[in-house]
């Protein structure tokens, strides 16, 4: 059972109206800049489809202010009423297709028009909304407190409930949710224990599969037994039988086990991997175990979504092409057929999105979803996964250079003309992408980026250049433009030289490289050296015309 499309409203950076995120079979690539919303989306999905967040169920008592979107609790704030307090609204649309096949009454039964859209079709909702009920008391509460003080600074959270429904207006039961889905998560902030939360799983798998819940009676009864060893054991007595007085107290002190919650056995059981508890295991490996044990579940059928945030972290290289390899072969990507699985992915890199298909990225900013045109250049890409693809995806503006020289005298050219700042400090990227700079322009042709093509002439024909980025550079927009040398033949050093040919210039470009002779033999044959040397020097050099033109076109 996969999802087609997640509306939110009000959650976290999401606000109203509401954000609406459409999702395919298969795997789901989401990229974007930090506070986009790519985590925000992964927690709204596990929230509506276990009832989870954060790794703690939610209920009234769990929720807080700061799951609501800022601008819908200022708003109330300004004008504290009861009708004004913000509402969290998460919707998931079920891929009608997926569905078709399906057993599960639970799911046949979840068609309604019991959402936003109006929509006669499967889903579930998860609302966080003020309880009706305690309006009146509300009103009563605060217009005493409006007689004291009229300043609010935060939101009720006491008057707020929970409504978990399917379309059809059914509650949906934790232990039996519509879509099963199975969160990954190897980031270090606020998370659990990792045998926590995949002890959980698959206890709640266990329950699921026994109707009479004899299950979670027969380990709530072992975890008593197990209090009760403790409270027997001969040490213990021998300790509690030592205990001495406390002046003043009629009762008798003694250590016991904690009797007051017979079913939180759930958080004091660990996974041990071989014999060692799963938190002590190195994070990379906790990811590649967390990964695995989430495919198991999703091959079983006990998860038809799984969501990885940022799969990339804790790995080295290696062992994140194994990770990949393993999504990929999950959904079958190379196939295309399937329609009955679903993962959901966010990522800061270049290798991940290259190698699971750069055509199955969406792109967030400021709560608007892109994706990127239809091309050939993906299966590039994928073949070679080293290239820095989400650095223009994710830019506005792009200087593209053919290697580490160019890039270095780019930025140094950039660096003389704007008081010190560096391009990427201005929110100008200075890619280097080799012989590969027309795959880049097709990956995000029709993207209205900024961009500028920096290349070598190489001896070819200036109208045969100019033709062959002409699809890219002849548009209505103007935004892209192609920029190199013009003299017979040249390249970047020869270029330089050119632009410093007077006597006071050439013994400054000389000084800075440390070679008077044969200049630009040296420079030709140690490229990145001399470039590194004019862009570590504090002394001023003159940049070729083109180069100057291109840093022009892309401010």
């Amino acid at each position: 059972m996969i999802i087609d499309h997640i509306t939110i409203k009000n959650f976290k950076c999401f606000g109203d109206p509401e954000f609406t995120l459409p999702l395919k079979p298969g795997t789901n690539i989401i990229v974007g800049n930090n506070e986009s919303g790519k985590t925000t989306i992964l927690e709204a999905i596990h929230l509506a489809t276990r009832g989870v967040f954060r790794n703690s169920r939610i209920n009234r008592y769990e929720i807080n202010e700061y799951m609501f979107n800022k601008a819908a609790v200022d708003k109330y704030k300004g004008e504290p009423k009861y009708d004004n307090l913000p509402e969290i609204v998460i919707e998931l649309y079920l891929n009608e297709k997926s569905i078709k096949d399906s057993r599960d009454i639970n799911v046949l039964s979840s068609k309604g028009s019991n959402n936003s859209e109006r929509h006669n079709c499967h889903g579930v909702s998860l609302i966080i909304a003020p309880i009706q009920d305690l309006k009146e008391h509300y009103n009563r509460i605060t217009q005493k407190q409006n007689e004291v003080d009229q300043s609010v600074i935060t939101i009720p959270i006491e008057y707020y409930g929970v409504i978990w429904k399917d379309f059809a207006d059914k509650p949906i039961n934790a232990h039996a949710p519509i879509i099963k889905s199975v969160s990954i998560d190897n980031r270090a902030s606020y998370r659990k224990k990792p045998s926590d939360i995949y002890v959980s799983q698959l206890i709640e798998k266990y329950l699921q599969d026994d109707p009479e819940n004899q299950g979670s009676l027969a380990i709530a009864r072992a975890y008593r037994e197990m209090k009760e060893s403790f409270i027997k054991n001969k040490t213990i007595q021998d300790i509690n039988s030592q205990m001495p007085p406390i002046k003043d107290l009629e009762e008798n002190i003694s250590l016991s086990a904690d009797l007051s919650n017979p079913n939180d056995w759930e958080k004091h059981l660990v996974t041990l991997i071989g014999e060692i508890p799963l938190p002590y295991i190195g994070s990379g490996w906790q990811s590649i175990i967390k990964t695995t044990l989430a495919i198991n579940e999703k091959k079983a059928k006990n998860a038809s979504v799984v969501l990885f945030e940022e799969p990339e972290n804790n790995l080295s290289h290696s062992n994140l092409n194994k990770l990949i390899k393993l999504l990929d072969d999950t959904v079958q990507l190379d196939t295309g057929n399937n329609q009955n699985e679903q993962i959901i992915i966010t990522t800061h890199s270049s290798f991940v999105a290259n190698k699971l298909g750069l055509d199955k990225i969406t792109i967030l900013n400021k709560n608007i979803n892109k994706h990127l045109p239809n091309s050939d250049a993906y299966k590039f890409f994928k073949k070679l996964p080293g290239y820095n693809t989400l650095r223009i995806v994710l830019c506005e503006k792009v200087i593209l250079v053919e290697g580490p020289s160019d890039e270095l005298i780019v930025q140094k050219a950039y660096q003389e003309i704007n008081n010190g700042e560096l391009p990427i400090e201005n929110g100008i990227e200075v890619i280097s992408v080799g012989n590969s700079a027309l795959r880049f322009l097709e990956m995000v042709h029709g993207m209205k980026k900024t961009i500028a093509v920096v290349i070598d002439r190489d001896n070819n024909d200036p109208d045969i250049l100019r033709k062959r980025y002409s699809e890219f550079t002849d548009n209505k927009e103007d935004n892209i433009k192609l920029f190199f040398g013009e003299e017979e033949g040249k390249t970047l050093e020869p270029c330089i030289i050119s632009a410093n040919k007077d006597g006071d210039d050439m013994n400054r470009l000389k000084d800075i490289i440390g070679h008077s002779e044969s200049i630009e033999k040296y420079m030709t044959d140690n490229k990145t050296d001399y470039a590194l040397k004019i862009f570590d020097s504090e002394e001023y050099i003159k940049f070729p015309k083109y180069i100057l033109d291109a840093i022009e076109h892309i401010s």
